[in-house]
């Protein structure tokens, strides 16, 4: 592993550097610099303030280092599987695991990144990806979209070539935006689903779902496997129990849009029946956990949260303000 002290970060062609924390964080800082360089794409929290995220494959489970969020952190959001840079005020009370700091004379350089992002995702109609990179620090070869050769889907073994499949099309969906998202946020769902011809309520829940699976449900599985005395058939259940059975997340997804989480959902169910070992289930699962996040970070990117911006906070006048903006 290369003791580099310092990563890079490409945003829109413009780069910042940041400090890595060994010494306070090593865990963590050695398993960011193995996925090294990546490729990936900026989104803008929502609601938590003044930041920016880059969605990533990575999946920590181990030592963290937390902090309190201020401008200059940067730190891995595990739930979510994503890198988040800091570039002025938050919102959130939430700790979170630091482990880098952007560099003092690369401070205009983040924030200058920061309202771009913020310009070109939450702010805009228009829909824009903005390509990001990070590598460490004096390497300049930049990692490849290419996918790797599907040698890895066949292997023997039913749990196996489930989880190959997940993370494949994982990998897919960082590369590019997945086409049945294109199609969705197009129009097209092929359900029918959205009351009245709605299909913003549509866009609404693939966001919420997918968001709720991932980060909410999926990774708590993945972290509670290492509870003591936690085993195997438990974990089955509550597995079933929350995405399969009585209502199945995956059957719904696939008819708000995201028509290939029914086979998912299927492959899935068929996985759990054939794993002999809490490892292999957090292997499954977190291949899943992955595919899930993407496909969330990519919906996120589409999703029109412009539309927000009717919708101000507070003051007196507030309800007369909104009632001008909507037109009555």
């Amino acid at each position: 592993m290369s003791r580099s002290t310092n990563i890079e970060i490409e945003v829109a062609g413009r780069t910042i550097r940041a400090r890595l924390m060994r010494e306070r964080n090593p865990q963590v800082v050695e398993l960011v610099c193995s996925y090294l360089p990546l490729t990936s794409f900026a989104l803008h929290p929502n609601v938590s303030g003044a930041g920016f995220l880059l969605p990533t494959m990575i999946t920590h489970t181990g030592e963290s280092y937390m902090v309190d969020r201020h401008p200059g952190a940067v730190y891995l959001y595990a739930p979510g599987q994503s890198i988040v840079f800091t570039y002025g005020d938050t919102n959130e009370s939430a700790p979170v695991n630091k482990f880098a700091e952007v560099l003092e004379e690369d401070m205009s350089k983040l924030l200058t990144i920061g309202k771009l992002v913020y310009d070109h995702t939450l702010a805009t109609v228009e829909h824009k990806v903005i390509g990001a990179t990070a590598r460490l620090d004096g390497a300049h070869d930049l990692p490849s979209r290419e996918l790797p050769p599907p040698d890895a889907l066949r292997v023997i073994g039913r749990w196996r070539k489930a989880e190959a499949l997940f993370l494949a099309e994982a990998r897919r969906a960082l590369s590019g935006e997945p086409d049945e998202i294109s199609a969705s946020f197009s129009g097209v769902i092929p359900s029918g689903m959205g009351t009245g011809g709605n299909i913003l309520s549509v866009w609404m829940h693939q966001w919420s779902y997918l968001m709720t699976d991932g980060p909410n449900t999926l990774y708590r599985f993945v972290t509670d496997t290492e509870i003591p005395h936690m085993t195997l058939p438990i974990m089955v259940d509550l597995s079933r129990n929350h995405l399969l059975r009585p209502f199945n997340h995956f059957d719904f997804l696939g008819d708000l849009g995201l028509t290939k989480f029914k086979t998912w959902g299927a492959i899935y169910s068929a996985a759990l029946d054939d794993l002999n070992s809490l490892e292999e289930f957090k292997r499954l699962t977190i291949a899943l956990l992955t595919l899930v996040n993407l496909y969330h970070r990519e919906v996120q990117s589409r999703f029109p949260f412009y539309l927000g911006q009717v919708f101000s906070r507070g003051g007196k006048d507030r309800n007369t303000r909104l009632d001008q903006n909507l037109g009555f």
